[in-house]
């Protein structure tokens, strides 16, 4: 599940990058009066703080071992909603890491409320955040071995 999870985010990601890139057309076309679509080249992190290219590696490096670290713990505790959430948040990554590596930029190309240009990989990666945080809050902690066996030598007292 994870893995479909991952494929159809980083596809869908691709797909709508390439459609947008190609389709100048679309551009400044206004939904709702927050939404329009545009093409930005963020060559930055987050609100296109610009930053050498290593480091930039190296910060994406370090989310990438978060995220492992996460699909491990969830991947152990059989927790499936942590699991696609974090399937969301590996094919956003997936996606802006392939644009930043293939052509130096992340394409952006989702302006909301006319300030924030954002893609569909951001927004994966937002939501998937959001859902495994809110997985961590509500998820009851089981014991390790809530049935102890009944000749448990440490449970029993001497006389």
């Amino acid at each position: 599940m994870l893995s479909a999870i991952g494929a159809v985010s980083l596809a869908a990601d691709l797909l709508t990058k390439s459609f947008f890139k190609n389709h100048a057309l679309l551009q400044g076309s206004y939904f709702f009066g927050w939404l329009s679509f545009t093409s930005h080249q963020n060559y930055g992190l987050l609100a296109d703080i610009q930053l050498p290219f290593a480091i930039l590696i190296a910060i994406n490096a370090a989310a990438f071992a978060a995220l492992a670290y996460g699909l491990y713990w969830s991947w152990n505790t059989r927790s499936i909603w942590q699991m696609a959430f974090l399937g969301l948040v590996l094919g956003g990554a997936l996606g802006n890491l392939y644009d930043r590596l293939s052509q130096g930029y992340v394409f952006d190309w989702i302006l909301l409320f006319k300030t924030s240009v954002v893609n569909l990989a951001d927004i994966w990666i937002t939501l998937g955040i959001i859902g495994y945080l809110i997985c961590l809050s509500t998820t009851k902690h089981k014991p390790e071995n809530p049935n102890p066996p009944v000749n448990c030598q440490e449970c029993k007292t001497s006389d």
